[in-house]
């Protein structure tokens, strides 16, 4: 029973791990910004940004999370601890780059196509550009939230998790020993052996 929760508790982790870095991709190549100018009192769109043109830092560390996920599946032991490890402070980033452009909108690598809508709004006589964000940086920072929840897990309770070489040989494995004894009583030479000794 025990193992049976120790599989399920890593499998619930590594899920979160999973969604949180997929979720963060996802939410990261929709729109972040959008900038729209007023001329004759009429609001115009000059262009929306997704984050990973705002700030390529966010799709290199979400795609950098996914990459973490996928090997927390395949390792454990102290492999999984290390990993989940530098998740955390994968995820941490990827919320510090969320914070960042909710603070402070205008002032990231897409500066330049900033600068360009820029001229064409005062090309229109327009001095003011209103930039508004969306709730997708809200998201991304949520997904980064869980994939470090789902990361503490594993570094926190990795060690109590079966490897697979105990989970094949646990007796919480009926099936193992039912199987194995089936084999030896359907064995002749192992018949043989049995019915010589009595």
């Amino acid at each position: 029973m025990a193992t049976k929760s120790a599989a399920s508790s890593r499998r619930r982790a590594l899920a979160v791990c999973t969604l949180g870095a997929i979720g963060a991709i996802s939410s990261i190549n929709f729109e972040w910004l959008t900038l729209t100018m007023t001329p004759d009192g009429e609001s115009v769109t000059l262009g929306s940004l997704t984050g990973g043109e705002l700030d390529s830092r966010s799709s290199a560390i979400a795609l950098f999370l996914l990459a973490c996920a996928v090997v927390l599946w395949l390792v454990r032991g102290t492999a999984a601890r290390l990993i989940a490890g530098i998740g955390i402070l994968g995820a941490v980033g990827l919320v510090l780059v969320t914070v960042d452009f909710l603070l402070n909108p205008m002032a990231h690598d897409a500066s330049g196509r900033i600068a360009t809508l820029t001229n064409v709004a005062e090309a229109h006589d327009v001095s003011s550009i209103t930039p508004s964000s969306s709730t997708w940086p809200y998201a991304t920072a949520g997904f980064g939230l869980a994939m470090i929840w789902g990361a503490a897990a594993v570094l926190l309770r990795a060690q109590d998790w079966p490897s697979r070489v105990s989970e094949a040989n646990s007796p919480a494995n009926p099936g193992h020993t039912a199987a194995a004894e089936a084999d030896a009583t359907n064995d002749p030479i192992a018949l043989w052996d049995s019915q010589r000794d009595n």
